[in-house]
């Protein structure tokens, strides 16, 4: 009986020992996140105007006309900053895009969104088709936005410098 317990209880063993995980996964997905932030990195230096892909959409910015919003009895106390967005789908699933996925950064730091009291673009786009649309910020007078972020959860996915208009 011992002998019998003995036979079973190294059976389980080996059939339990070859049925776990190998470490090849974790040296896989650690590569697969060394590509990630390598791309991210790379993205930093875009320029506006430039097509770049990103998370499965190949996107294009390009810089509108800057300008002043009177808000206090005639002062000019905002500049408004535009951006027109051409996002096309390259993946084979739906994607979203919309202006909400964006943000600036001023030269002091900060991060805004976009404006909503104008009027903004956002839809799901098919496989294969392209959106396009615009994405105003409205910026303190006396900041400069520094550069504009594709921010669609919490981390920036590419950025992009922006010059002075």
């Amino acid at each position: 009986m011992k002998k019998l317990a003995l036979a079973f209880s190294l059976t389980a063993m080996l059939l339990l020992g070859a049925c776990s995980a190998t470490t090849t996964d974790n040296k896989e997905t650690t590569k697969k996140e060394d590509k990630t932030e390598a791309v991210q990195k790379q993205a930093s230096a875009n320029k506006l105007g430039e097509a770049i892909v990103v998370d499965g959409m190949e996107l294009t910015l390009k810089q509108l006309k800057t300008t002043t919003v009177s808000k206090n009895e005639g002062k000019e106390t905002k500049a408004l900053y535009g951006f027109e967005i051409n996002g096309k789908n390259i993946s084979s699933a739906k994607l979203g895009l919309g202006a909400i996925d964006f943000v600036v950064t001023t030269t002091d730091g900060k991060e805004h969104r976009i404006d909503d009291t104008v009027s903004n673009f956002g839809n799901e786009i098919e496989p294969d088709k392209t959106i396009s649309g615009k994405a105003y910020f409205s910026i303190d007078k006396d900041q400069k936005i520094e550069q504009i972020q594709y921010k669609p959860v919490d981390k920036v996915l590419a950025s992009w410098n922006v010059e002075a208009k």
